[in-house]
C-alpha cells in the first residue's frame, strides 16, 4: 500500500537524513529547528524498510509525547497507537509490522529487556549519561541498531562528549552536527532578532544558537576561576575538618558538592554530579572531594 507522509525535510533536516550511514548520529540544535519531526519522518521511513522495534527514549513520558505528536502530524491514520506509559506506535509496511515504542528515562530499570534495531534519543543533554552506558547501549547490541541523540545543549556534559567524537574523523561510526533555530526556515526572522535583542546573552546563545556553554547558561558563571590554585593552599588550609555542602538536583539539573575548610574558609574543591539520584552512593563521592582537596 503506497502512502505519502506530510513532511518534506527542509536543507538541514536533509542533512541528517543522508548520514544515516553512520552508526551514531548527535544532533545538536536550537529550539523550534523541527528535529523531532526530522527523526519521526526517518524511523517511519525507516520502519517500512525494515520492520521491528524502535525505541523513542526522553527525560520524562510527557517530552516522549512529542514523537507522538509528530508521528500523527507526518502519518495520520497510518500509524496506530497502543496502550500507556508505556505506549507504542505500529504500522504495517509491505515487509512487516514495526512498533516504536515510547520511554522514559526517568525511570531507566523499565528499560532493561527491550531489544531495538534503532532508538532515537530525545533532549539527551538532559538524559542521564548512565542511562545511556548501562540501559540504552545494551539494547541496540544484538542487532548492530543506531542511535541518534537530538538535544537542545545543556553544559558541556557527556551529550558534548558524544557530540565532539561526532567530529572525530577517527571515530568512523559517528556524525555530529549543529544547527541554530534560524537554520530551519520556517523559524521567524523577527523571532530570531527580538530574542537576540532581549534575552540573556548566554540564553541566546544556548537555546537559538545551540552553543555548548561551560556553565550552561546558569545564574552563577565562571564559579571555577575562583577557586584557589592547588599550590597556594597553604599548610593551614590543609589541616583540620573538611565541611561538604551539598546541593541535590530533584530532576534534570546538576548535584553540586564543596568540599571546604572549616576553620579558614578556603574552599578545596567543588564537584558536580549530573541527574544525582538519592540512591546515588553519597558517601563514595564525598570521600572523592575529601581525597582530592587534602592530597
Amino acid at each position: 500500500m503506497a502512502f505519502t507522509l506530510n513532511y518534506c525535510p527542509h536543507g538541514g533536516q536533509q542533512r541528517i537524513h543522508d548520514a544515516r550511514d553512520k552508526r551514531f548520529r548527535v544532533i545538536c540544535t536550537g529550539r523550534r529547528f523541527g528535529k523531532t519531526l526530522c527523526l519521526a519522518g526517518e524511523l517511519l521511513d525507516r520502519g517500512a524498510l525494515a520492520p521491528g522495534d524502535y525505541g523513542w527514549i526522553a527525560p520524562t513520558y510527557n517530552v516522549a509525547e512529542r514523537g507522538k505528536e509528530a508521528l500523527r502530524e507526518i502519518a495520520g491514520g497510518f500509524v496506530r497507537f497502543i496502550g500507556r506509559t508505556p505506549s507504542r506506535a505500529e504500522f504495517d509496511g509491505p515487509l512487516g509490522t514495526t512498533r516504536i515504542w515510547f520511554l522514559s528515562a526517568d525511570n531507566p530499570e523499565n528499560i532493561r529487556g527491550y531489544g531495538f534495531r534503532g532508538i532515537v534519543v530525545d533532549e539527551a543533554a538532559v538524559v542521564p549519561p548512565d542511562v545511556w552506558n548501562y540501559i540504552l547501549r545494551p539494547t541496540i547490541g544484538q542487532t548492530m541498531g543506531w542511535a541518534v541523540f537530538i538535544s537542545t545543549p545543556k553544559g558541556r556534559n557527556w551529550f558534548y562528549d558524544m557530540f565532539t567524537r561526532g567530529q572525530d574523523p577517527h571515530e568512523s561510526d559517528y556524525e555530529a552536527f549543529q544547527f541554530s533555530s534560524a537554520d530551519s526556515p520556517y523559524f521567524p526572522s523577527l523571532e530570531w532578532e527580538d530574542a537576540k535583542r532581549t534575552l540573556p546573552a548566554d540564553v541566546f546563545h544556548q537555546e537559538y544558537e545551540a552553543q555548548f556553554l561551560e556553565d550552561s547558561a546558569g545564574v552563577f558563571r565562571n564559579v571555577s576561576s575562583c577557586l584557589f590554585p592547588k599550590k597556594s593552599l597553604s599548610r593551614e588550609d590543609r589541616a583540620g575538618a573538611v565541611v561538604i555542602g551539598c546541593d541535590v538536583a530533584k530532576h534534570t539539573d546538576f548535584t553540586v558538592l564543596v568540599a571546604m575548610n572549616q576553620r579558614t574558609g578556603r574552599i578545596l574543591d567543588i564537584d558536580c554530579v549530573f541527574e544525582f539520584s538519592l540512591a546515588h552512593d553519597l558517601s563514595s563521592e564525598l570521600v572523592f572531594i575529601v581525597q582530592k582537596g587534602l592530597n
